[in-house]
């Protein structure tokens, strides 16, 4: 099964590589992370290497919310 992970992310530069290191750290990986960012600053903390081998694909959005940045980010998924 083609797993996606879809996060929201606002201000997230300290937490969002916590996030993607725990889940580089399952045995289990996803087919894909969808990080919905607001903010470029955001992802500066994750290394490239971990946004190719855990296939994260970086979606910006203008608006500040949770809900419309899921919604956004779950329509770029291409796993199930």
């Amino acid at each position: 099964m083609k797993v996606s992970i879809v996060c929201a992310s606002h201000k997230g530069k300290n937490r969002l590589p916590k996030l993607i290191n725990s889940i580089y750290l399952n045995s289990i990986k996803p087919y894909e992370i969808i990080l919905c960012i607001t903010d470029q600053s955001d992802i500066m903390l994750i290394s490239d290497n971990l946004i190719s081998e855990l296939n994260i694909k970086i979606v910006f959005s203008t608006i500040k919310n949770q809900s419309k940045q899921r919604k956004l980010a779950i329509s770029k998924c291409t796993g199930d």
